[in-house]
């Protein structure tokens, strides 16, 4: 689990904008800057390469990739700031590739990603990490990074996305740290993590008609292989962080089947203080859970 901490988000911001720059083609808008800060509405004209990331500040900065390829050389990809910056792939869905990290959505919060892809992320592929973020008809692999969607800030809406590890190494598809509360997470399909498809350890959060499956078969680790998992036992232990139970979720209509170990886990003690109803599963954990 890479949970992170201040330090190394200090690293990682370190890195995105005194890295090496490394810019290749001609055609490419000459207003987007590799290392560089997008403030009014911006789009490729031609694939881009750039070890150094660039950042979108809202609320009048935007970028549209417009079926063009952002080739991360290793580095970040994007960082959204400020308040409302928006990152869309345009009408063929443009693709951040190689990223160590892809989309990093911090500042003020209320950013929109939309219909991107994330190919062959190395670390986390998006990390929403501000408040009232929206990521929504994109796709992402992560093939030996750590998770698909990590969630830190609250209110996050994050929909109608692909979320796979295609060589089976990503530990999880969506986790929602402490304090991701209030989220709603409807109609995605994680496929093939290592650890879980979902792991929540905060409340409130609306998880609705989500595929999760083949969670756990390239290199199992005991006690994990879930798909969605109310976590407050799991590896890595939500328990070590918060020692209470989570509460308030509501996580209905789902599909979650052919998961290395279970399905379905809610390991909190009773009282019930989650909602379980009208998910689809063969291995369940958990009195709380009512399929």
């Amino acid at each position: 689990m890479n949970i992170w901490q201040e330090g190394t988000q200090s690293k990682l911001y370190s890195y995105l904008f005194f890295g090496s720059a490394l810019v290749i083609s001609g055609s490419v808008n000459a207003d987007i800057v590799c290392g560089g800060t997008i403030t009014t509405p911006e789009v490729l004209t031609g694939n881009f390469s750039c070890d150094a990331g660039v950042e979108i500040t809202g609320p009048t900065g935007s970028l549209n990739l417009n079926g063009f390829t952002f080739d991360c050389v290793g580095g970040t990809g994007v960082i959204l700031d400020g308040t409302g910056a928006v990152l869309s792939g345009g009408a063929s869905g443009g693709t951040l590739d190689e990223c160590s990290t892809g989309v990093i959505a911090t500042g003020s919060g209320g950013h929109t990603i939309t219909g991107i892809t994330l190919s062959d992320v190395t670390g986390e592929g998006v990390f929403l990490d501000s408040d009232n973020n929206t990521l929504s008809g994109s796709i992402i692999d992560v093939p030996f990074g750590g998770e698909g969607v990590f969630i830190r800030g609250s209110n996050s809406t994050v929909i109608n996305n692909e979320i796979v590890s295609s060589d089976g190494f990503g530990e999880s598809g969506i986790f929602f740290d402490l304090g991701a509360d209030n989220s709603t997470v409807i109609s995605n399909k994680i496929t093939g993590f290592n650890t879980y498809g979902m792991e929540i350890c905060s409340n409130g959060n609306f998880i609705a008609q989500n595929t999760v499956e083949l969670t756990g078969f390239t290199d199992p680790i005991p006690g994990t292989a879930v798909g969605i998992s109310l976590a407050k036992f799991a590896i890595p232990i939500c328990f070590f962080f918060d020692p209470d139970s989570q509460f308030g979720n509501v996580i209905i209509g789902n599909i979650a089947t052919d998961n290395n170990s279970t399905d379905l886990e809610d390991t909190n003690p009773f009282p019930c203080l989650n909602t379980w109803f009208g998910n689809t599963a063969d291995n369940i954990e958990g009195a709380c859970i009512d399929q």
